[in-house]
Parts: structure tokens; sequence; C-alpha cells
């Protein structure tokens, strides 16, 4: 059992040793208090509860039947069961690096039916007592039902369950390459890949680990000789560029590597200029072929004119003799 901090504000009377625990937040400064016969100044402690892995709203009732919300801090362990309405604090390094394997993998599989891409989606197993996190990134093939998914996926009812997850690992979340493992494992995820870009020492490169499900046990995914793992289930190479810092994905048959749409836009842009370069020097290049056509034509019609000028005069002159 996990016991979650709250805020409780503590009050410490001098006069006869008690505790007084009000049902309100005190303000963290001596104050006194005539009513209960309180005459000196007390202190006052306030227990602050670590919000680094963040917060879960709870709704309750006061003695007056009255509903309060209070936020509660969040521990590591809920990060492999958090529920739906938590808030987690997420490193922006980490969202962009996970956005981007969404952006690329959706794009990847949108030819193929019924399969989906989910981003920081929870997964429902519904196999008691197993965890349910919300993975980075998800890959679903065989979807019943692909318009009515809100905030959740519900394997059992939808008859199917990730054939991929991957997860970007981060200091404040530790799991990733342990206690998830084996929840994954025991959930049937065909795949699972995880990636350890270092966020703590950047003069490390990014490190891949991968997982496919033999039978019911994970087995290790080999690297090839340039070190990228490959994914059978959606065809697609995880590696990382000349820096050992950037990931990578390629399609595993072709080759070609898998962009995000803004990569896609920026290469689609860049080949835009480029053409528009070659098209402006083509065009610099007809200018000036036809200027110099024309020049040459003057100097034709100049020469003819000349060349007419000096058969009259050596006519003239031979008449003239």
């Amino acid at each position: 059992m996990i016991t979650t901090p709250v805020i409780e504000a503590k009050i410490k009377i001098p006069t006869n040793g008690k505790d007084y625990v009000p049902d309100f937040i005190l303000p963290p400064y001596p104050i006194s208090h005539p009513e209960l016969g309180w005459d000196k100044r007390v202190s006052i402690s306030i227990d602050e509860p670590d919000f680094s892995h963040g917060c879960r709203t709870i709704v309750e009732t006061d003695s007056n039947g009255e509903i309060i919300y209070r936020d509660i801090a969040l521990t590591p362990e809920d990060f492999l069961n958090p529920q739906l309405g938590d808030h987690m604090p997420q490193d922006p390094e980490h969202a962009k690096i996970g956005i981007a394997i969404y952006d690329r993998l959706e794009k990847h599989v949108k030819e193929q039916p019924n399969t989906m891409v989910f981003f920081d989606t929870k997964m429902l197993w519904r196999i008691p007592g197993l965890q349910e996190p919300f993975p980075d990134v998800s890959v679903v093939p065989n979807v019943r039902d692909m318009e009515n998914i809100r905030g959740s996926f519900d394997c059992r009812d939808q008859g199917t369950r990730p054939c991929l997850i991957v997860e970007v690992m981060s200091p404040g979340y530790p799991g990733d390459d342990t206690k998830k493992v084996k929840i994954y494992q025991q959930a049937g995820v065909t795949e699972y890949i995880i990636l350890n870009p270092h966020f703590e020492n950047k003069s490390l490169p990014m490190e891949l680990t991968g997982y496919r499900l033999i039978g019911k046990q994970y087995q290790p995914i080999l690297p090839d000789a340039q070190g990228r793992l490959l994914s059978q289930t959606v065809r697609v190479k995880f590696g990382v560029d000349e820096t050992k810092r950037n990931l990578i994905l390629t399609h595993a048959s072709s080759g070609q590597k898998l962009l995000t749409n803004k990569e896609e836009q920026a290469a689609r842009l860049k080949a835009e200029s480029r053409a528009d370069t070659e098209s402006i020097a083509r065009n610099a290049e007809s200018i000036a072929r036809a200027q110099a056509e024309a020049r040459a034509a003057m100097l034709e019609a100049r020469l003819q004119e000349l060349e007419k000028l000096l058969q009259a005069n050596n006519l003239t002159l031979s008449h003239s003799k």
C-alpha cells in the first residue's frame, strides 16, 4: 500500500503541549487564538508534499456535505499506473522525442487498415492486478472502433492490444527499463523498444534497447551491424545519426528515412527552393542565350550591309575606269 502525502497544518501550543489540527490551511507565521485561551504566540509547521511527480485531484465531501477538491501528490509508483486526469510534468525534450516518434510512425502506418498510433494514451489491459501505464507511443493493429477512443484504449473491448510500444526514459520517472518490461510482457505487447537519451548527461550517446515476445517471454532484439533495432511488427529500423544523439527511423525494406510532418515540409520547401533556383538559372541562361543570338544576328545583318556597300563601291569604281 502506497501512502500519498497530503497538505496538513499542525499548530504547536506551547502552554499545554497539545496539537490542534484545523480544517483549513493556516498562514506560515506565528498567530494567537484568544477564544481558545491562547495568550501566547504559537508556531505553525506545515508538511509540504512533494509534487515533483505531479498531482491528482480528488473529490471529497466535508462534514457539512459540501464537495471539496483536493490535490494529492503523485509518487514514482503512480507513474506505472496513472489515472485519467492526473497532472504529470513532462520534460520538453522528452515530449519532443516522443511526439516525433509518434508523427513518423503515424505517417508510416496510415496505409495499413485499422492500425492506429497513440501518444501518451492509457492502455487498459483489463488483466486483474496488472498496472496500466500511459506509454509514450503505442502502435495498435486490428482496431475495431477507430472513432470512439477518448483518453484511453480498452484492449478487451477492442479485441486487440499494441504490437509495438516505445518509451523514452526520463530521470524523474523510473521503471521504463525494469518494471515496464514485465508489465508489457504480461500484457502481451509483441515488441517493446526503449530509448535512453541520457538527458542528465548529454555527452553520452543515445541508447536503444528492444524486446520481442517469443512465446510468453521477452527476448532481446539484437542490433544489426549499424546498431539499429528492427521492429518486425511495423517494418521500421530504429537507429541514431552520426552524432549518436538523434534518433533515426528508416523503412526496413526501402531504407528510406521516415520524416515528421515538420521535416517533410522543410524537405519540400528545400526542394521547391532548389527547383526555383534551378528554374531561375535556366531562365537566366535562356535569356542570355537569346540575347547572344540577337547580338549575333544584328552583327550578321550589319556585315551583310557592309558587304553590299563594298560591292556597290567596287562596281562604281569599275564603271568609272
